[in-house]
């Protein structure tokens, strides 16, 4: 098994979980955002963030994780913004 750096393994992570939904981005902000993310500085990476915890819900493994990360949405982008 290689051994991925942290992003790496987000990267991977999310990949599973998103192909695991059967949901179509019709506005294809996914997209955009995974191919301006090297052209752009950190703004950018604000607001990948920010967009993925607004949407993380949808990716949840767990009914429980779904339910927390709903609730817990506003509080992870204020403290991410705060940070």
């Amino acid at each position: 098994m290689p051994i991925l750096s942290a992003a790496g393994y987000l990267d991977a992570d999310l990949a599973r979980r998103r192909a695991a939904v059967p949901a179509i981005d019709h506005t294809e902000t996914w997209d955009w955002l995974e191919r301006t993310a090297p052209s752009v500085d950190r703004h950018h990476d604000v607001g990948r963030t920010t967009a993925l915890f607004d949407v993380a819900h949808v990716i949840a493994s767990t009914r429980a994780e779904r339910w927390a990360l709903r609730l817990l949405r506003r509080r992870l982008v204020a403290w991410h913004l705060d940070a």
